[in-house]
């Protein structure tokens, strides 16, 4: 189950083609809703501005809930991002077959220097590449968090807390 109401929504509309009984049974579902929305009578209600102080402040914020929420949805991400993933790991192999190659690390004074620059290496090595995926997902997250940050019937989705 999924804990985002918009992710919710989609699911319900749309049709699951992970087996056959799933199929059927999400067409059934569908059908279901779209009988209910059709012998539904009565007209959607006209939009309406808030008129109380209590619902234009929308609901409390609980920055664990929102800070979950937020950590669901960037699992998700790197899931969905397999072929990335993947990458990523083949990096820091070959890197660390490269590094092991080049010392050749025993106990004397020297090799100790020689682990200490291996160290430092490695640290840059990761940061670069860190920096580097995140200069890639940058453009992509902003606009997420734009909108998410934007206020909506009086509040944000989240607060800035969560993102920290």
């Amino acid at each position: 189950r999924t804990a985002a109401p918009a992710e919710h929504a989609v699911e319900t509309v749309s049709v699951n083609y992970g087996s056959p009984e799933t199929e059927a049974s999400s067409r059934e579902v569908l059908a279901k809703l779209s009988d209910a929305c059709k012998k539904a009578e009565r007209p959607l209600p006209a939009a309406t501005p808030a008129k109380t102080k209590a619902t234009a402040k929308g609901p409390r914020r609980r920055p664990l809930a929102e800070l979950r929420l937020l950590y669901q949805r960037a699992r998700r991400d790197v899931s969905r991002a397999k072929a990335a993933t993947a990458i990523k790991a083949a990096q820091q192999v070959m890197t660390a077959l490269i590094y092991g190659g080049i010392y050749d690390l025993d106990d004397s004074q020297r090799s100790i220097q020689d682990r200490f620059g291996l160290l430092s290496l490695c640290v840059i090595g990761a940061t670069n590449l860190a920096i580097a995926s995140t200069i890639r997902a940058f453009p992509k997250e902003k606009t997420i968090v734009q909108r998410e940050r934007s206020p909506r019937s009086g509040r944000p989705m989240y607060g800035a807390l969560p993102y920290l």
